[in-house]
């Protein structure tokens, strides 16, 4: 049976990462809707939820101006996509209504009236900001610093009990800008870095628009055969690199360095540090960063109540410097060699397969994701029931480590762990403490670690560290160990194994074009399929035969990577 939100997509406003709307994203989630939370997938078919507390009792939108500071995303280019589309906004309350009457339907009573006076006020921030055209590579050319206080940003609020770790499965890969620069070596590696800097820099301001305009320009200029002479030559010859770019790579390749990007970098160092601790959205280092607040062992002291219902970036802590380093194809391979053998005993009928940058044929992942399905099975229950056994009989053996998402049953035998680390950093242990978000959950977030003596890996790829008033909370067991990663497992039904698959293996990228494609001709592609607008059926087990439906000669996993898959393409 589908859930009730199934292949609905929404995005919340002003920001879903709000303690408050946590616990309403899983419940979104748990009923197989998406939760949007990047400007990349927004389209048409998104649907526009504002917390309640900026709509009076006639429906109209209030207190703009905070409205306009909690913004999670880019303000403008979320705004302007709205009205250029003609996008409804409703109420974030019609989700708990429908979840009620097990019933999804937004009747026109929770339609909010946007106030036009924003209209005038979108001109002010376009003339200031310089980024508020949503197709324009040029509106990267605009003011770099934004002015931001702490009084802009919400306080902390009281969180759900139900509260879980952000999503960071499936695609996260993508939106990761490591510095590759450590692995390569090439006649462009100034100017990757340069791009991977840039846009690892406006991931960490938030503004996910000009981060993926660097990122898809880092992407081919990494797949560039030729030396890069000039910023025109670059624009001419290379996918996504356009005027503004151009003009940065020219400057870089005339003085060496783009001015001002070092200073840049070593001012953001504490907000870099916070957002590559596991759990730690943007929206949450910018707001630590406000605060002065330069290690998490600050945190624990200004804000405890945080650390103790967001527990799993304790665990983030732990693992810090083992969960930043990547991981090689072949240790990938040996973490799913493990997992089979066990599912085997459990269930024969079980498969799993590996996804995401792996299957795309990187020679180095950030996570390890791996879907499961069985035969002819639908019933995520059964699936969700055989995957917390796995991870429980995983555990008992002691190659999985740590659970970033619990079940009762999971909770149970994880709560010394966790009260272990709760002490560890002075925090105490709640004692009416239910961490547990679902009796039956479709996604496990996983710390794994290969034993030795029977698999060594060689541990050489460079990670980050913890600052040394953090280290007490380390876990890294040194050089006499493997490192601790990071495994998912997802559920797939049989019948929608074709979309899965394309969800999945990725690029986020391209995910995005074939969905806009979809809307163009008509259809609406997700996770769970390629459907008419009507919302019927075409296909969602054959992903070749949903490539052919779209127009679109299939890509093999591997031509699916960004700055190379749009060469595929016609």
């Amino acid at each position: 049976m589908a859930g009730l939100f199934s292949n609905l997509k929404f995005i919340l406003l002003p920001n879903a990462d709000t303690n408050p709307l946590k616990f309403l994203v899983k419940l979104i989630e748990n009923d197989e809707g998406t939760v949007v939370r990047d400007v990349d997938s927004l389209d048409e078919e998104t649907i526009i939820l504002i917390n309640d507390s900026y709509v009076d009792n006639d429906n109209n939108l209030v207190q703009e101006n905070l409205f306009e500071k909690e913004f999670e995303l880019n303000f403008t280019v979320v705004w302007n996509f709205i009205k250029d589309h003609n996008l409804k906004c409703f109420r974030i309350s019609c989700i708990t209504s429908s979840i009620k009457r097990k019933k999804f339907q937004i009747g026109e009573e929770r339609l909010i009236n946007i106030n036009p006076s924003r209209e005038e006020n979108e001109n002010k921030n376009e003339d200031k900001d310089g980024n508020n055209t949503v197709n324009s590579e040029d509106e990267m050319e605009g003011s770099d610093e934004e002015e931001t206080s702490v009084e802009s940003l919400p306080s902390p609020r009281k969180q759900s009990e139900a509260d879980d770790v952000e999503d960071i499965a499936g695609l996260d890969d993508e939106e990761e800008v490591t510095d590759l620069s450590r692995y390569t070596t090439g006649q462009n590696d100034l100017l990757i870095k340069s791009m991977g800097t840039l846009a690892k820099k406006y991931k960490l301001k938030g503004d996910q628009f000009r981060a993926r305009g660097y990122r898809l320009a880092r992407a081919s200029i990494e797949e560039c055969p030729f030396k890069i002479e000039s910023g025109a030559q670059a624009q001419q010859q290379l996918a996504n690199i356009g005027p503004s770019i151009a003009k940065k790579i020219q400057l870089i390749l005339n003085v060496g360095s783009l001015p001002g990007l070092e200073e840049t970098v070593n001012l953001e160092t504490t907000l870099d540090y916070f957002s590559n601790c596991h759990g730690v959205g943007a929206y949450t280092a910018k707001r630590w960063h406000l605060f002065k607040l330069n290690s998490l062992t600050d945190v624990v002291k200004k804000f405890p109540d945080e650390l103790t219902k967001d527990w799993p970036i304790l665990l983030g802590w732990s693992y810090y410097e083992d969960w930043s380093k990547r991981i090689r194809r072949k240790e990938c391979e040996e973490h799913l060699a493990i997992v089979k053998r066990k599912l085997a005993k459990i269930d024969s009928n079980f498969q799993v397969e590996l996804q995401g940058s792996y299957a795309r044929g990187a020679e180095t992942c950030g996570d390890i994701d791996l879907m499961f399905y069985k035969p002819g099975c639908d019933d995520t229950r059964e699936i969700g029931y055989t995957l917390e056994r796995l991870a429980l009989e995983l555990y008992e053996d002691k190659f999985v480590e740590c659970f970033l998402q619990l079940t009762p049953t999971l909770e149970k035998i994880f709560r010394n762990v966790l009260k272990e680390r709760f002490k560890k950093c002075g925090l105490k242990y709640p004692s009416d403490a239910i961490f547990a978000t679902s009796n039956n959950i479709k996604k496990f977030y996983l710390g794994t670690r290969l034993p030795r003596p029977d698999y060594l890996i060689k541990d050489d790829l460079v990670g980050l560290s913890l600052q040394e008033c953090d280290r007490y909370m380390s876990i890294n067991k040194g050089k006499n160990a493997n490192p601790c990663r990071r495994l998912d497992f997802f559920c797939c039904k049989w019948s929608e194994l074709g979309a899965a698959r394309m969800q999945w293996i990725g690029s986020a990228e391209f995910n995005r074009w074939l969905r806009i494609l979809a809307s163009k001709k008509g259809f609406k592609l997700s996770q769970h399929g390629l459907f008419t607008n009507e919302g019927q059926l075409l296909e969602s087990f054959d992903e070749k035969n949903m490539f052919k439906l779209l127009g679109v000669d299939y890509l093999e996993p591997t031509q699916r990577s960004e700055g190379i898959w749009n060469k595929y393409v016609s």
